[in-house]
């Protein structure tokens, strides 16, 4: 009895603690013709590599199954199209796929996808998207305020903003993937964020020679810092346009493309570029002035001095 009492004890508090509330889910697939063998689910149910299910042949189409035990964030991958990403909740859902646009893809049964869309049609309206923070705000502990918060908002709001968001969700008990490269995020924003001064960047030049950015910096005037690639047009049409504020604005570019890393170069890392062009205003003594300017606003403050 006393065993038995034992046992009942743990199983009460495992499942208190959320380890035996897994459910199941099957998610109905309508894909394009052709497209049966080429398709595979990545669910993100942890802070590493994804999870990655394969769909099985049903009666009336395709199906993928699996376990949860909380919304998750997947991506459907089917072939060389852009990936559909969204949530997957317990119980049954279809994802009725659009090839021509993935992201306007019908997904039913899902109340997390659901609120995600309403809060993207939202933000479409509103260039700061001031509905899509207050409902993370209100929201906090909700599966999908990491995700916009990471993927839409991060790029819009003030650092000090995004800072009181992650807090809040921290606090909420917030977690899992959007939420782990959140916090890896402004981790590195914050000593590479408005105001900061920037620390040691080194990056690769021309056939691999090795700089340190701070010897390319001037220490008399205030310095423009470009993130672009050789295959980037408008990135060269930016470079253009800075040589023209010369010299009241000193140049530096940095081609991602000479580290073979790319993206996931150490630089890109610590300076947090998600896209390119990408341009930097730091004054003589390393302060960042401002991160992510459009050349218009630079040509203007120049304009206006």
């Amino acid at each position: 009895m006393r065993l038995r009492f034992i046992a009942f004890l743990l199983l009460t508090v495992m499942s208190g603690a959320g380890l035996l509330c897994a459910q199941g889910f099957t998610i109905n697939l309508e894909l394009p013709k052709g497209a049966e063998g080429k398709t595979t689910l990545l669910l993100y149910d942890g802070n590493s590599q994804p999870r990655v299910l394969r769909p099985y042949a049903t009666r009336t189409g395709m199906a993928v199954r699996g376990e949860l035990s909380e919304p998750l964030y997947a991506e459907l991958k089917v072939g060389d199209s852009k990936v559909l990403p969204f949530f997957v909740e317990a119980g049954e859902m279809t994802v009725r796929y659009n090839a021509e646009n993935p992201e306007q893809s019908a997904v039913t049964g899902s109340r997390s996808n659901s609120m995600m869309r309403y809060q993207l049609e939202q933000c479409r309206e509103s260039a700061k998207c001031e509905s899509m923070k207050d409902f993370v705000l209100s929201n906090a502990a909700s599966p999908i305020a990491p995700y916009l918060t990471e993927c839409y908002l991060f790029e819009i709001l003030e650092f000090d903003t995004l800072k009181i968001l992650y807090a809040k969700m921290k606090s909420a008990g917030a977690h899992g993937y959007h939420f782990t490269k959140l916090g890896r995020r402004i981790e590195r924003l914050s000593s590479s964020g408005k105001g900061a001064t920037l620390g040691t960047i080194i990056y690769l030049g021309e056939g691999g020679t090795v700089i340190n950015l701070d010897t390319m910096l001037c220490d008399t005037s205030r310095n423009a810092l470009l993130i672009g690639a050789k295959w980037c047009s408008q990135c060269k049409e930016i470079e253009k346009r800075l040589k023209r504020l010369n010299p009241a604005i000193h140049t530096v570019v940095i081609d991602m493309d000479n580290d073979k890393m790319g993206w996931d170069a150490l630089f890109m890392q610590k300076l947090d570029i998600e896209h390119i062009p990408y341009l930097f205003l730091i004054d003589s003594s390393r302060r960042i002035i401002a991160r992510d300017i459009r050349i218009w606003e630079l040509e203007r403050m120049i304009e206006s001095e």
